[in-house]
């Protein structure tokens, strides 16, 4: 599977904050990408998605 993941902060209340990138923002992102990755191949494996 491939595919992109874009996830940009905004704060409703102050909009686009760049400073809120922070590590741990960066982590999260990862660990959802990670899971979205995993799941797309088990569903793939399973004949459920994929041509």
């Amino acid at each position: 599977p491939s595919g992109a993941l874009f996830q940009p902060y905004i704060e409703l209340s102050r909009g686009w904050d760049p400073g809120r990138l922070d590590d741990r923002y960066r982590a999260a992102c990862r660990l959802q990408a990670e899971v979205v990755l995993d799941a797309s191949v088990r569903l793939r494996e399973q004949g459920l998605i994929g041509g």
